[in-house]
């Protein structure tokens, strides 16, 4: 192409972009050129072991909030109560009872309390929880044995996580929130699956954008192999993915349920706490 050519290529698409921005039209140059774009090479999952486990996020505006504020009457350590999760506090799952994750810090709060609710905003789901006091990782599974429906999918729900310091005055919890929807198996993703190792799994789920598989199935690989350095790289690949890096070698702390409720009425549960640190 001569140098003319593209010069009178150039001067015609910043005219369009002008007119589109004069007109109010959101034309770019970016739009401009969509039809001759090449995506950039992801490659494919690959292996765990000496590759990274990188989490490639949905296209989603939904807000959260990933790390809890400072509370009042010393109740934490200067470190955040801090969910596990990308930015933004999304995620996608496939799963109908899904597993999330905390990192809690040094704190001297009376318990920890989660609650799920619909897109409608309504409660479908809390139980509160006892802690220790000590920094690390806990992990709660929404459970299935107490008359909690399974996620619908391709419905929105939010969740709420809190530390609670003071029952009295719970305007000092600190809280951390996030939303989540469940999907369907692409049918791609489930043929792979379907000879895929579970040491590879959680790269193929991180690049396909489902956070929930993601972190959960390579929680449960660590937890069975605590010595292996291969899956503790991965653990830090996937949190590094998400900027969480520094939460990398937080240890997996134990959690028991003080009760679960359902559509507010209280039942007795059995497994919404951590199983062997997953809930899995």
């Amino acid at each position: 192409m001569s140098s003319l050519k593209l010069l009178s290529q150039k001067i015609t698409a910043y005219t369009l972009v002008s007119a589109g921005l004069w007109m109010g039209t959101p034309l770019t140059l970016a739009t401009l050129a969509q039809e001759d774009f090449v995506p950039p090479d992801r490659g494919s999952p690959g292996r765990l072991v000496g590759g990274g486990t990188h989490y490639t996020p949905p296209d989603r505006g939904i807000p959260g909030r990933r790390e809890g504020g400072g509370t009042r009457g010393g109740c934490m350590s200067p470190q955040p109560l801090t969910a596990l999760m990308p930015m933004n506090g999304y995620g996608e799952t496939l799963a109908a009872y899904p597993t999330f994750y905390f990192y809690v810090p040094d704190f001297n709060a009376e318990a920890a309390e989660f609650i799920l609710l619909n897109e409608a905003g309504d409660e479908i789901y809390a139980s509160e929880f006892q802690v220790t006091g000590e920094p690390g990782v806990i992990a709660i599974h929404l459970p299935s044995t107490v008359g909690l429906p399974e996620l619908a999918i391709g419905e929105n729900y939010e969740w709420i996580f809190s530390l609670i310091c003071d029952r009295t005055d719970r305007s000092g919890d600190s809280m951390v929130s996030g939303w989540l929807q469940r999907i369907e198996t692409p049918a791609t993703l489930a043929m792979e699956l379907e000879t895929l190792p579970e040491s590879d799994r959680p790269a193929l789920y991180a690049q396909s954008g489902l956070w929930y598989e993601a972190i959960a199935s390579l929680a449960d690989l660590r937890l069975a192999n605590p010595t292996s350095a291969a899956i503790q790289e991965q653990w830090s690949s996937l949190l590094s993915s998400v900027e969480l890096e520094y939460l990398a070698e937080a240890e997996f702390l134990p959690l028991t349920s003080v009760e679960d409720g359902v559509n507010g009425g209280m039942e007795d549960g059995g497994n919404s706490g951590m199983d062997n640190g997953t809930g899995n």
